[in-house]
């Protein structure tokens, strides 16, 4: 007999629960294809085995690539960005950190740059917190799972507020994570901006169902998120797409609330908007002044730059256009990387789209939000890949002027991911819907247009498959047929379940369990290109050349050529470079620009010419405090060539085989060797070495490298050609005569060179009157020491104004003046040519501290690129801080003992940070309501 409720009386008395239901099978479904494509993809990376990055990069460029050479074909090429500019950064902070300092300013590349004090690295999203916490090559893979955990969460919320059922609205987040921009721009900050689209979408929905103040909360919460995330060109695409789903869904609700009130929630709606706006206005403001200092009008045409409609195959076959090579054997000009063009969302998750579109919604959705879905993905497919007349006047709209139109691609992943999630949950409720169909399913007219749209549209997608099989295989190989076959078996797989679900209840069960495993399987085979790792100890390791320039050019800069270095690479070991990859201020560039007019690779990616070394000795270097000159083995050798032995007949030489000269002893910098002709082509695994003994035995220098440059992509060894050797050895003149130079070939074909009495022909370059010294060949790279090169904080004594920004360009790069000069704009303050002692006492980044004993009235000179956001004072009372040597600043100082400061306070800061905090206080008024509020709230509720 059951005793009274709870008590636990009787035998069988149990107390009553109230039992959560049970998950069903394609909510289970959905979690598992989650978590297989996160512990896929990530597990490595979270558990330390390997870093989310693709860092083999770095060792197609020396020093790396002959320390630690590659033995496979490094992942992907296209992911440059991370590797040599991202990833320095985000090291630099944290090495920073570690000391205590929230590094505002980064001062390595092209002579500083903003570093946190801007959202351009996302360094304050909330998803980059793992690069405040954990060493950067771990951080790199929770940023990840963080940024993936936000993006399917907040479509989810979002998928859920339009009525799908779990299964959907997490099958829609997947399909949002492993849509194309979400894979390609991995490890970008672009990624985390896009995380945070279906946040505020689920905000703006959940505002548009409860019409409170309170319920903005999330909609400001939601645009910080977008905003610090580093990318405004997709935050901007993204609240355009917000505006108008907010004015959709207030139209289409408007016989409900009437147009006043209606108004009314929209203002609401802007109101949470401007709050999120003003939350991150401690580094909006900073960094629209910064951008208002820079050149970007290489931008200008952005909106205009649509891509080949061929490249809208990424869509279904994510690898067809991927090729892992630039250059001449690649199809991919410099403009069209698949960084750029990647459309991706998968054979599966478009049959969903089209599920959603054809098939009459199951239950009542929000008035306009499936269709404003549709339009979206219909508006930004026509921006990206057609464009028409209209297009002039977007192109003049706010955040479309001078940005590529491509980055819309955020916004079309999301919306059709959000499609793809509600046609799945029209699978998902198939049993219920196949009991109320199931008197009539023949008669239903929507029925059979679904279906012949979806073997119409497997058909397509097999015609497409087959010609892309037919016109990439040759080029790419089985990469292709695979991506192909995958994508075709899956799409019939998916089309076979959703139409046998609508009769067999197995079918349907097994379609909602089925089809969020495909599109995890499928998101699998299109990352594998893009999201590429690495090995750890492979995160930008020091290299002898590293150790010599970490020791030696503390204070000053390094002018690396082209690769060498990989100019940016240089903030992870707190190196200081004349450029790198980062916007130049202009100033700046211009110096550059007149000392060698190729500096810019890319618009953002400056270093000298490789081609020409006679630049590492003009003056301009000096200015701009560049203490060495990198260059690698393989690359000209500057300085004097003087031809040794000169070649009266030839010789044939095999591998292994010693080719001994004897030259008098000399102040020597390199060797070069003649060869007239080879037998069969040189190889990867040709090289050559040279060893120099003097006259009693001991060896003088010796060094060797391989014949080819590294890269395979550039062209083979012309012949006939002098193979130089870059040998350090200019001090060692004194050493007895004469000397014997042996020089070996290995691993490469039979060689004919030149020969006189039985000794090889050469070339020794000996140093010319070039301010050069050749201090260091190691792992492939030649270090020259520049000793004409100015201290980067020095005194000047006397003035030379040029009012001309040209000339005085032009000046400061070319011509030699006296080392205490320093070149104005305008007239400044009095000098009087007299003498100082200057001491730096801080140089942390941020702020600049000397002490200057000065005889008379000068300047204390600053090369770094501070012209904007940086002030000074001098024994704490603030002075001018003049532009000078062009790209340069100076501080005037009096005569006598005085204490300079420079310090980065960017323009900007103190009213963001008076606005942020005034929109923090908002914010908590808006979700915290004083307790007047809340009575009065109950008062009128009665």
């Amino acid at each position: 007999m059951r005793g009274p409720r709870g008590t636990g009386a009787g035998p069988e008395a149990k107390p009553e629960t109230t039992r959560r239901p049970r998950p069903d099978a394609g909510t289970v479904a959905a979690w598992v294809a989650i978590a297989a494509f996160v512990v896929v993809t990530l597990g490595p990376s979270l558990l330390g085995l390997r870093t989310f990055v693709g860092i083999d990069l770095i060792q197609l460029s020396p020093p790396y690539a002959r320390a630690a050479p590659l033995d496979q074909t490094v992942q992907n090429i296209f992911v440059r960005d991370n590797v040599d500019g991202l990833m320095p950064a985000y090291s630099e902070f944290r090495q920073r950190l570690t000391d205590g300092d929230i590094a505002s300013w980064a001062p390595g590349r092209s002579g500083g740059g903003p570093l946190s004090a801007v959202p351009s690295l996302g360094l304050f999203s909330p998803l980059s917190l793992p690069y405040w916490a954990l060493p950067t090559w771990l951080a790199v893979g929770y940023t990840q799972l963080l940024t993936i955990a936000v993006a399917i969460g907040g479509m989810a919320l979002f998928l859920r507020r339009l009525r799908c059922g779990w299964a959907a609205a997490l099958l829609g987040g997947l399909a949002f994570v492993s849509s194309g921009y979400m894979i390609a721009w991995v490890n970008w900050p672009q990624t985390r901006v896009g995380a945070f689209i279906p946040v505020l979408f689920w905000a703006l929905e959940r505002f548009l169902q409860m019409r409170t103040a309170r319920s903005a909360v999330p909609i400001a919460v939601a645009v910080a998120g977008l905003l610090l995330g580093g990318f405004p060109a997709v935050a901007g695409l993204t609240l355009y797409a917000a505006a108008g789903y907010v004015l959709v869904r207030l139209l289409a609700d408007g016989r409900l609330h009437g147009l006043a009130t209606s108004v009314r929630h929209g203002l609401l709606a802007a109101a949470g908007v401007l709050v999120g706006v003003g939350l991150t206005a401690v580094q909006l403001l900073p960094f629209a002044a910064y951008v208002t200092g820079l050149d970007l009008s290489y931008r200008d045409e952005g909106f205009f730059s649509t891509t080949p409609l061929k490249y809208a195959v990424t869509a279904v076959f994510p690898q067809a256009w991927f090729a892992n090579v630039a250059g001449p054997g690649s199809p991919f000009s410099r403009d069209l990387n698949p960084v750029e063009i990647h459309t991706y969302v998968g054979t599966v998750a478009l049959l969903l789209v089209a599920l959603a579109v054809l098939r009459r919604a199951p239950v009542e959705r929000p008035r306009g939000a499936r269709w404003f879905l549709v339009g979206v993905c219909a508006v930004t497919v026509w921006l990206v890949f057609l464009q028409g007349p209209l297009s002039g006047v977007i192109a003049h709209l706010p955040i479309f002027d001078g940005n590529p139109i491509g980055r819309i691609r955020s916004v079309l992943g999301f919306a059709a991911a959000a499609l793809a999630g509600l046609g799945f949950d029209a699978v998902s409720r198939q049993l219920q819907v196949r009991r109320e169909r199931a008197d009539q399913p023949r008669r239903d007219r929507r029925i059979w247009l679904e279906r012949a749209a979806l073997v119409v549209g497997l058909a397509g997608l097999l015609a497409v498959g087959y010609v892309v099989d037919r016109v990439q295989v040759p080029d790419f190989g089985s990469q292709v047929r695979t991506d192909v076959v995958i994508a075709c078996a899956a799409a019939a797989l998916a089309v076979v379940l959703i139409l046998a679900a609508d009769r067999w209840r197995a079918a349907a069960l097994a379609a909602v369990v089925v089809l969020p495993l495909l599109v995890a399987g499928q998101a699998l085979l299109a990352v594998q290109n893009f999201w590429p790792t690495g090995d750890p100890d492979e995160f930008y390791p020091v290299t002898a050349t590293h150790e010599f320039l970490i020791e030696n050019a503390a204070g000053s800069r390094v002018a690396p050529v082209a690769d060498v270095l990989i100019p940016s690479s240089t903030d992870a070991y707190g190196l200081a470079s004349i450029g790198g990859h980062s916007f130049l201020a202009p100033t700046w560039l211009q110096v550059l620009q007149n000392i060698d007019p190729n500096t810019l690779a890319t618009p953002t990616i400056a270093a000298l010419d490789a081609r020409r070394p006679e630049y590492a000795s003009l003056p301009g270097l000096d200015r701009l405090a560049a203490r060495y000159y990198v260059s690698a083995d393989f690359l000209p050798v500057p300085g004097t060539q003087v031809q040794v032995n000169r070649a009266t007949g030839s010789q044939t030489v095999a591998p292994g085989t010693d080719l001994t000269t004897t030259i008098e002893p000399t102040a020597l910098r390199g060797i070069g060797i003649p060869v007239t002709s080879a037998r069969a082509p040189f190889t990867a695994q040709s090289r050559f070495a040279v060893t120099i003994t003097d006259a009693a035995g001991d060896v003088v220098v010796s060094g060797e490298r391989p014949v080819l440059r590294p890269r395979a992509t550039l062209p083979r060894l012309g012949l006939p050609a002098v193979l130089f050797l870059p040998l350090a050895a200019e001090d060692a003149a004194d050493r007895p005569g004469p000397w014997t130079v042996v020089v070996r070939f290995e691993g490469g074909p039979e060689l004919e060179v030149g020969t006189r009495d039985g000794g090889a022909e050469l070339v020794v370059v000996e140093p010319a009157e070039d301010g050069l010294r050749l201090v260091q060949v190691a792992d492939g790279v030649a270090v020259y020491e520049r000793l004409t090169a100015l201290p980067r904080i020095r005194w000047a004594s006397s003035t030379l104004v040029i009012d001309d920004a040209q000339e005085r360009a032009g000046f400061v790069a070319g011509n030699r003046y006296p080392d205490d000069t320093v070149v104005l704009g305008a007239p400044g303050e009095p000098v009087d040519g007299a003498p100082a002692t200057v001491e730096v006492v801080e140089d942390s980044g941020d702020t600049i501290r000397v002490q200057v004993d000065a005889e008379g009235a000068g300047y204390v000179v600053v090369a770094d690129s501070i012209q904007s956001g940086w002030s000074a004072q001098v024994d704490g009372e603030s002075v001018e801080l003049v532009d000078a040597e062009h790209a340069a600043v100076a501080v005037h100082v009096p005569p006598g003992r005085h204490d300079i400061v420079v310090r980065y306070t960017p323009d900007g800061r103190t009213l963001g940070t008076w606005l942020s905090g005034a929109s923090v206080l908002a914010l908590m008024l808006l979700a915290f309501p004083p307790a007047w509020r809340r009575r009065a709230r109950r008062r009128a509720l009665g």
